[in-house]
């Protein structure tokens, strides 16, 4: 069984990444302009940052995720390239409000700390800067608070994500997936994953299958995830549990690797 490095993470952002420091911290304060919350700092202090467990938020209105709720994969760290410190220049190419604490982020879509009052405190809002509600981005408050946030994610096991053993080509990978029954264009993603609908294949909590492939090898060379060396693709997927066995037995037609069935992940 593997271990868990803390209630909130499942694997650290990098394998060989810094830890958590004061000079981190602060350096990372300084960046955003103004003091953040000491709840961060403690789940920071025992895994800087990385790939979340618990990645499902209720929202108060429904979201680009298909209901009332957010799903993040991600929580930003210190002390490296791209982590919190990053959150202004985030701001600017994506428009979120500002300033703010990008705590995890997707392109468009964001879950922040908002600090445009921070003496009222420091709310997590889900952004969605793709998506215009009376001319400015969709925003929801999904807590008053980081500790309140944290409180609130829960893990679901409800969707399942694939390993592709060895050096599948992913265009090979994709036009197999195709042959399911896609009916649109693979879309591209900001890290360079992408995406197909399956319309044949329902699934009941967010409407037709979304099948995400990406690379193991992240483009700074690390794994994406580093107890699979052996994977060169990894495939997320909106099927839920009780829909999986008959999607997956159709994988298993279509694509000429090893599949390992990871379990539920958030996407």
């Amino acid at each position: 069984m593997r271990r868990h490095l803390h209630p909130l993470f499942d694997h650290p952002a990098r394998a060989d990444g810094p830890a958590w420091t004061p000079a981190a911290w602060a350096e990372a304060e300084a960046a955003v302009g103004f003091a953040l919350p000491e709840a961060l700092a403690q789940a920071l202090q025992t895994c800087n940052g990385g790939r979340l467990r618990r990645t499902f938020h209720r929202s108060p209105g429904r979201t680009r995720f298909g209901g009332d709720f957010v799903q993040l994969r991600d929580l930003l760290g210190v002390g490296y390239p791209g982590g919190l410190a990053a959150s202004r220049r985030l701001a600017r190419q994506w428009d979120y409000p500002a300033p703010c604490a990008v705590l995890s982020c997707e392109g468009p879509v964001a879950v922040i700390l908002d600090g445009r009052d921070p003496k009222k405190g420091l709310p997590v809002l889900f952004i969605d800067t793709d998506a215009d509600v009376e001319g400015a981005p969709e925003e929801h408050v999904l807590a008053g608070s980081f500790a309140d946030f944290e409180a609130g994610l829960s893990f679901h096991s409800n969707r399942m994500q694939l390993a592709l053993l060895g050096d599948l080509p992913r265009a090979v990978a994709i036009g197999a997936v195709a042959r399911l029954g896609a009916r649109v264009g693979v879309h591209d993603d900001f890290e360079g994953g992408q995406s197909l609908i399956l319309p044949d294949w329902p699934s009941s909590e967010v409407g037709p299958c979304v099948l995400r492939l990406r690379e193991n090898r992240l483009p700074d060379g690390a794994l994406a995830l580093p107890e699979l060396a052996d994977a060169g693709l990894l495939l997320e997927c909106t099927i839920t549990a009780d829909e999986a066995p008959l999607l997956l037995a159709a994988l298993a037609q279509v694509l000429p690797a090893e599949l390992l069935l990871l379990g539920g992940a958030g996407l």
